[in-house]
C-alpha cells in the first residue's frame, strides 16, 4: 500500500475537538507572546504611569532606582480595588499584571503558566499565573495586582527580591 492510499482509507475513528480548549490554548499564546508582554509592560510606564519617563532613565525598569520611582507612580494610580477592577479599567490592570509578574520572573526566577479560572473577572479562559521550580509558591497575575493594590507596589518588589534571594541560594546549593 502506497503512502496515498493509506492516507485516503477510513479507519472509522472520530476525532472530537474541544473548542473551548483550543481556543483557551490560543488566547494564552496570544497572551504570552513576547512582544505582546513587551508593549503592555511599555504602555503600563509611558501611559499608565505617564510621569516615570523611562525614556530619560539611564537604568532598566527592573533596577533601582528607577523601580523605586514606578513603584510610588503605580501606588498613586491603582488606590481603589473596587474601582480598577471594572470591566472599563482591564487593559490597565493586565499591563499591571504583567509588570508585577514580569518582574518575579527577572528577579526571582518566576515561570508563567496557565491556570484558568484563577483570573477572573479580568480574563475569560485564561489565567496568568507564576510558579517556580524553587518554591511551592504560585501566585495568580490577578492576586499580585491585589497584593499591590493593599499593600503597595513595593511591598510586592521586595517580595520578589526575597525570593529572589532564594533562588540564588537554590541555584547554588540546591539544585539537582
Amino acid at each position: 500500500m502506497e503512502d496515498d492510499e493509506q492516507m485516503a482509507m477510513d479507519l472509522g475513528v472520530e476525532i472530537h475537538v474541544d473548542a473551548k480548549l483550543v481556543r483557551r490554548r490560543q488566547e494564552w499564546a496570544a497572551w504570552i507572546a513576547p512582544e505582546r508582554m513587551e508593549s503592555q509592560i511599555r504602555k503600563f510606564l509611558t501611559e499608565t504611569l505617564p510621569d516615570v519617563h523611562p525614556e530619560q532613565s539611564p537604568c532598566l525598569w527592573w533596577e533601582r532606582p528607577f523601580l523605586s520611582r514606578i513603584e510610588e507612580a503605580a501606588d498613586t494610580v491603582f488606590l481603589d480595588k473596587r474601582t480598577i477592577l471594572s470591566p472599563q479599567n482591564f487593559d490597565t490592570v493586565d499591563q499591571y499584571a504583567r509588570f508585577l509578574g514580569e518582574y518575579f520572573v527577572r528577579q526571582a526566577g518566576a515561570q508563567w503558566f496557565d491556570a484558568p479560572a484563577s483570573s477572573a473577572p479580568i480574563y475569560e479562559t485564561i489565567g496568568p499565573s507564576l510558579r517556580f521550580d524553587y518554591t511551592d509558591d504560585v501566585f495568580s497575575a490577578l492576586y499580585l495586582v491585589q497584593w499591590a493594590i493593599e499593600e503597595g507596589c513595593s511591598d510586592v518588589t521586595m517580595e520578589a527580591h526575597s525570593m529572589g534571594l532564594d533562588w540564588d541560594d537554590w541555584k547554588t546549593h540546591s539544585r539537582p
